[in-house]
């Protein structure tokens, strides 16, 4: 494979810059965890990433300052290109929390040549104004933080147990504790790393049956946190404040189901799908995803009474009738899979 495939150039009959397609082919990154086997022919693309060009075909000879074999060839003008690149920019929905799982479809082009140049050595056809999550340096968990809230500091991995205290005691109208700084508010949609709303994205993507991917523009995004670990209260860290998907929101166009914070859940509910004053029905084993229980209630600082008083304002049931759910989700849970291993058990005993 050689490295680049266009060159831009000024064609006689016309000043505009015009790319050429110089026969050359750029190696693509199929997987991004795997090496690429030769042997791999077929990319399965979505239809929303192919956008059609319309290129005009000039024999290479009318190409000045290129030495090619006299052949006929395409050419497509840089405006029709940089057209292109923005209306497949904005189909990637860049200003939503979609645009995490959007760019997880991309393929990776191996090619020294990008950014192309165009004569005049600068660059041509990017993207500015990539979104955090591409740019951004994470941390590690042993980096020291301020939390953007409160005048505490603390490590990176500890950071969204701290921020969800502050979260929760703001949902259950208790007073801060440490206080927050002055002027500063928890909103009513914040970020579950760093407690800033409406500011950072997030997507969680399934990776297999039990493996998940967690995606962030949050500077505090932790990337080494036990997604598993996380969403099960203890009493070093009581806070199970995680990424979930909500399942009642229409999936994005990736096929990735909308990410939401567990302690966003009820406000996410009350603003994308209530019916008036009314809350939606809550499919049980939504309901048994974003529930609190008592004990983490209590071990992040809310008292017994504020637990009980938000549960009855919203009709959320207690934490015995919710662990019958979770028992009972769990049961149809393992029902299917079995079922699933069932048939493919069956599927490949025909094929022997």
């Amino acid at each position: 494979m050689t490295r680049c495939k266009a060159a831009s150039t000024k064609l006689d009959d016309d000043s505009a810059i015009k790319w050429i397609w110089i026969t050359g082919m750029s190696d693509l990154v199929l997987n991004r965890s795997r090496a690429v086997h030769s042997r791999q022919y077929i990319v399965r693309i979505p239809g929303i990433l192919a956008h059609p060009l319309a290129p005009s075909i000039i024999r290479s000879s009318a190409i000045p300052g290129h030495d090619m074999e006299p052949q006929l060839t395409w050419s497509i003008s840089d405006l029709q290109l940089t057209e292109i690149l923005d209306y497949a920019w904005t189909a990637l929905s860049p200003e939503s929390d979609e645009i995490i799982s959007n760019t997880d479809m991309l393929l990776v082009i191996s090619n020294s040549c990008l950014p192309y140049k165009c004569e005049q050595g600068k660059p041509r056809l990017f993207v500015v104004n990539l979104p955090e999550h591409m740019t951004i340096k994470k941390m590690t968990g042993e980096t020291d933080v301020q939390c953007f809230l409160c005048p505490k500091k603390l490590k990176l991995k500890w950071m969204r147990n701290h921020v969800g205290k502050h979260i929760l005691l703001a949902l259950r109208g208790i007073p801060q504790s440490p206080p927050l700084k002055p002027g500063v508010e928890v909103g009513t949609n914040p970020c579950g790393w760093c407690g800033r709303d409406l500011r950072c994205k997030v997507q969680l993507s399934k990776r297999g049956a039990k493996s998940v991917l967690i995606s962030s523009s949050c500077q505090f995004h932790y990337e080494n946190m036990s997604y598993k670990t996380a969403a099960k209260c203890s009493e070093n860290s009581p806070c199970t404040n995680i990424p979930i998907h909500c399942p009642i929101c229409p999936r994005t166009i990736a096929g990735e189901a909308q990410t939401i914070w567990k302690y966003n859940a009820l406000y996410h509910l009350a603003i994308e799908h209530s019916m008036g004053e009314n809350l939606p029905v809550i499919p049980p084993d939504f309901l048994v995803q974003m529930f609190i229980t008592s004990r983490e209630e209590r071990l992040m600082g809310v008292n017994e009474k504020a637990t009980s008083e938000w549960r009855e304002a919203y009709g959320i049931p207690d934490t015995d009738e919710v662990e019958e759910m979770r028992e009972s989700v769990d049961l149809k849970r393992e029902r299917a899979e079995s079922a699933a291993s069932g048939r493919a058990t069956k599927k490949m005993a025909r094929k022997k």
